[in-house]
């Protein structure tokens, strides 16, 4: 954790994680509007948040990623398309990454 926090400093905002190679990768470009990473929990009640002081962090288990997905296809004239997408871009990210759960990290 320790060595990402600084590259997530001078990141553009977005919504990131760290890829089966171990690199950070941008998953959700912002897209501007009122939307955010822990609006997943408070929305769908999908994921947890992790307690640090410079970005968001929300850890998703496989079971979690499957839901977000139906979650933010069936929810999607109810929330704004930007959240929407995030959700569809977290889901499509975590596919590749292999374990029980996945970590984003949000810089807006």
């Amino acid at each position: 954790m320790d060595r990402i926090l600084p590259l997530l400093a001078d990141a553009e905002p977005g919504v990131y994680m760290i890829d089966e190679n171990d690199m950070l990768r941008l998953v959700h470009d912002h897209q501007g509007g009122e939307y955010a990473l822990t609006d997943v929990i408070e929305f769908f009640e999908l994921g947890t948040a992790i307690d640090e002081l410079a970005v968001d962090i929300v850890e998703f288990d496989r079971f979690e990623l499957r839901e977000l997905k139906s979650m933010a296809n069936a929810y999607e004239k109810s929330y704004p398309a930007e959240f929407i997408a995030m959700c569809l871009e977290i889901h499509e990210a975590a596919i590749a990454v292999p374990g029980d759960t996945v970590r984003f990290f949000a810089t807006f």
